[in-house]
This record gives C-alpha cells, structure tokens and sequence, in this order.
C-alpha cells in the first residue's frame, strides 16, 4: 500500500510539473505572438501616418473638410486651435493649407511626452 501511494505522488508531481512547463511553454508562444503583432501594428500605423502626411500636405481647408467627410459619412469634422479634427484625425492648418496629419493615438504619444 505505501509503496503504492509513493508511486502515485511522484507520478502526480511529474504530471504537474509537465503542466506547469507546457503552460509555461505556451505562454511564452503567446507572448512572442503578440509583440511581434504590436511590431508590425506600430510599422503599418508608421506607414499610414507617413502616407497621411503626403497626401493631406498643401490641401487647401475645403479640400481637407471635404476628404474627411467622404471617408466617413458618420463624421463631422469641425475646426478647433489651428487644427480640422474628425473622430480619428487630427490635420494642423496653417495660412488655409493642410500642414501635417495625426491620429488620436499620435496626439496621445505628444502629448504625454511634455
């Protein structure tokens, strides 16, 4: 009987151990998963802000207003501080012409870096 019972404890505490290691293993694959998800997140939201900029550069206001309501009927861009805002873009007017274009997670970033 002891040695039946011995035999089931060790054979409990390596199956647990396998457990802990296969959860271990498992966790560490999804970690990797995710930030190299987060790496190619933060590159293509890069390019985008990077595309923005090109295109929405020397826009005049009308022509800002106008884009940003045909790519979302939903929004109602409005003008506030030298900027046209919408839900998710902000484009800073200077002198009526479209000087650069950020998003609310780019408008985040600046400003808790002050």
């Amino acid at each position: 009987m002891t040695k039946w019972f011995i035999t089931a404890l060790v054979l409990l505490l390596i199956i647990s151990n396998a457990f802990w290691l296969l959860l271990m293993i498992d966790t560490s694959v999804t970690k990797t998963y995710q930030q190299q998800s987060q790496f190619e997140f933060n590159q293509t939201l890069k390019s985008y802000r990077q595309l923005c900029h090109q295109l929405i550069a020397g826009q005049q206001k009308s022509q800002v207003l106008n884009l940003l309501t045909n790519i979302d009927k939903d929004a109602k861009p409005f003008e506030k501080e030298g900027f046209v805002h919408s839900d998710w873009l902000s484009i800073k007017i200077v002198d009526n012409k479209a000087t650069h274009c950020s998003d609310s997670v780019e408008r985040l970033d600046l400003s808790n870096n002050l």
